[in-house]
This record gives structure tokens, C-alpha cells and sequence, in this order.
């Protein structure tokens, strides 16, 4: 079972990066390596904004998601 571990502003910050990475990736850097890793940062961004869950915080034992934060959803 997943458990949120990402803050509600962590995920705000997520999804205003997980755009500009998007747009970098698929306007300015279209058709090149660096714009499909830029496109493919942005899609893991946005899940995990959207989803409030981090694997690689998982790993590190990491949780921005405090219970003040929690309870509001």
C-alpha cells in the first residue's frame, strides 16, 4: 500500500516543475534525447505530484507529508 509521503507543497512545486520540464521537453528540445528525458521527468513528476507518493523518497526515508498536511485531505 501506498502511503502519501510527498507534502502538499512539495506536490504543488512538483507539478509547476513537472510543466516547465514538459514544455522544455516537448517544444524546445523536441525530437532530441535530452527533450525525451526532459518529457519523461516531467510524466514521473506529475504522477507523483498528482498521487502524493515518492518512491525514491521511499528509499530514503524521507516524508514532507506532515499530519497537519495529512488531515486535510
Amino acid at each position: 500500500m501506498m502511503l502519501n509521503n510527498v507534502g502538499r507543497s512539495d506536490r504543488f512545486f512538483r507539478l509547476i516543475f513537472a510543466s516547465i520540464l514538459g514544455y522544455l521537453g516537448l517544444f524546445i528540445y523536441d525530437g532530441t534525447a535530452l527533450g525525451l528525458g526532459l518529457a519523461t521527468a516531467s510524466v514521473l513528476l506529475t504522477i507523483s505530484g498528482v498521487f502524493g507518493f515518492c518512491f525514491l523518497y521511499t528509499v530514503l526515508g524521507i516524508n514532507t507529508n506532515n499530519a497537519r498536511e495529512s488531515s486535510k485531505y
